[in-house]
């Protein structure tokens, strides 16, 4: 495979993952006139279309349903600080509460909505933000017969039951745990990682001898892998409890999140998020609120820390590799941040993930030191028929016994 493919390859699955978790983050392209009464209309004549479509059962319905509600959301973001604009957001919501049964979908925008509006004082803002906190309501109100609800209620009970505090202290004992449970299968993963980095010198002249013939190339690299009990995906595992982690952290939040409004960290407080609304653009309403909405400063240092833990990473000997890992420290901080800003998480999601990252700075800090002094240096192997004493970097053609699978180990 080709850096370019390992690179393409590597993209193609982060964008899959991070899409399925947050949304894309665009949609259809509605053409919204350029006033709002005919923005209004023409909203309206596609909710009567959609009505004639339920009333004859036709199978267009759903999709009908769900173009009205988009064009609502439209006019609403395109007039947002008019009063039609807010009229327009109200009903997007209701419709899609209504009709499409997608309560999050609504609340999302509203909660969008709510936030440009911060600045007007008009009825329809009273109307919009009514809708919002009825909405949440309802919301909290499902939610809380979930586990993942109960769990994070009872974690912040015992972490005092504090409104304010509580749910931070309970994020910072979540990392903290979930830091401690992966410490040992993650330390035996970076450990495994140096024993199979010495062969590569070794593998990369089996690639270079057999590069004209791909396929005796990778029988050549089986060969090679079994006899000295080489698995180039034995680190791959180890994304199974990491996602399974990723997605259960998601859901327990996400769950809580209404509760998160009362919650303020640091920066993050009532007094700050108005003051961020009078700041230039594109800063304008950086500052979050309550850990409910999106803080635009925490996103930034948790990509930056990302970032930085990325490069405690020890580099891989395989230039390959090496280019595979250089992509990945540069996309993917940027397309975190990318979708988390416009899918708008909660501040509470990334300070976990913050405060995550900086554990797991911390833990590969403390890898680096403990395994620094283990297996340096590369296995050069002696060549067919010579002794070890012909391989100069100390290395004879014996397999390394701590590589050798158990299968491997009853053949001998």
């Amino acid at each position: 495979m080709t850096l370019s493919r390992h690179v393409s390859t590597f993209l193609a699955l982060a964008l899959l993952t991070l899409t399925l978790l947050f949304g894309a983050g665009c949609g259809p392209n509605y053409v919204v006139p350029d006033t709002p009464a005919q923005a209004i209309v023409a909203a309206e004549a596609k909710v009567k279309t959609a009505e004639e479509a339920q009333k004859s059962k036709s199978t267009q319905e759903a999709a009908l349903w769900q173009e009205a509600a988009g064009f609502y959301g439209a006019v609403a973001n395109k007039f947002i600080t008019q009063p039609e604009g807010m009229k327009a957001a109200v009903v997007a919501a209701d419709l899609s509460i209504a009709h499409l049964k997608n309560d999050y979908q609504a609340w999302v925008q509203l909660k969008q909505q709510v936030r440009q509006v911060a600045k007007v004082e008009s009825p329809e803002k009273t109307a919009l933000v009514e809708k919002l906190d009825a909405l949440g309501l309802k919301m909290d109100k499902d939610n809380s017969k979930g586990v993942a609800y109960k769990i994070m209620d009872g974690l912040v009970n015992l972490c005092g039951g504090n409104p304010e505090g509580s749910p931070v202290i309970a994020i910072f004992v979540i990392a903290i745990f979930v830091a401690i449970i992966m410490w040992p299968l993650q330390l035996k993963q970076y450990k495994s990682f140096k024993e199979l980095a010495k062969y590569q010198p070794e593998i990369k002249k089996i690639q270079e001898r057999y590069k004209e013939d791909p396929m005796l190339m990778q029988q050549k690299m089986g060969e090679f892998n079994r006899q000295h009990g080489v698995n180039p995906m034995q680190g791959c595992w180890m994304i199974i409890p990491q996602m399974g982690i990723f997605f259960a952290m998601f859901q327990l939040i996400q769950s809580y999140q209404f509760h998160f409004n009362n919650t303020h960290f640091l920066w993050i407080n009532q007094a700050n998020g108005l003051a961020s609304l009078q700041w230039p653009s594109p800063l304008t309403g950086a500052v979050a609120h309550h850990l409910g909405e999106l803080d635009i400063l925490l996103l930034l240092l948790y990509a930056v820390a990302q970032f930085l833990q990325s490069k405690l990473l020890p580099p891989p000997t395989d230039p390959t590799q090496a280019e595979v890992q250089k992509a990945m420290t540069t996309f993917m901080p940027v397309m975190y941040f990318m979708f988390m800003f416009n899918s708008q998480v909660s501040s509470a999601f990334v300070l976990y993930y913050f405060v995550s990252t900086l554990l797991g700075m911390l833990r590969q800090f403390l890898m680096n030191r403990m395994t620094k002094d283990e297996g340096t240096g590369p296995v050069v192997l002696a060549a067919e028929g010579t002794s070890g004493d012909n391989a100069k970097s100390g290395a004879s053609l014996a397999a390394n016994p701590k590589l050798i699978s158990p299968k491997n180990q009853k053949k001998k």
